[in-house]
């Protein structure tokens, strides 16, 4: 059973309306108790109230949602987590040696692949894609993995 909570039972109220909508008070307390990295990604995938519970925290800004992993994080963690999948699998770069598509050393490498196509085409496996999300005067970036 759904508990209501002012007009509208939680299962109605969508996270977007709650964090925009300043007549919509008395629901912010619920938010209280999640992350703001889940409250990006509730708002992200529009969620309700009732939906957002069903994330799962995995840790390293990682969260699962219907069977769907996501990094939420700032911009700067998605870079460096970007960054360690980079390093932990040279195959790439010396790949990209042995074709002649590059011809700097590898941390130069990496540099350039995360300024030229972004975090997301590191992290985001499905199609490549990050999206911002602000809460609290934070920029998220989420993206699949």
């Amino acid at each position: 059973m759904k508990r209501e909570i002012g007009f509208k039972e939680r299962g109605d109220v969508f996270v977007q309306d709650i964090v925009n909508n300043l007549e919509m008070n008395e629901y912010s307390e619920i938010l209280d108790n999640y992350y703001s990295e889940e409250i990006a990604l509730a708002i992200h995938l529009g969620l309700t109230i009732d939906e957002m519970e069903e994330i799962e925290d995995l840790g390293d800004n990682e969260y699962k949602y219907g069977g769907i992993r996501y990094f939420v994080g700032t911009y700067e963690e998605g870079e460096e987590k970007a960054r360690r999948y980079l390093e932990n699998d040279d195959c790439l770069w010396k790949e990209a040696i042995q074709s002649g598509r590059t011809t700097v050393g590898f941390d130069d490498w990496i540099d350039g692949i995360i300024s030229t196509d972004g975090v997301g085409s590191i992290l985001n496996k499905w199609n490549g894609s990050e999206e911002y999300v602000n809460v609290n005067g934070i920029e998220y970036l989420i993206c699949r993995l």
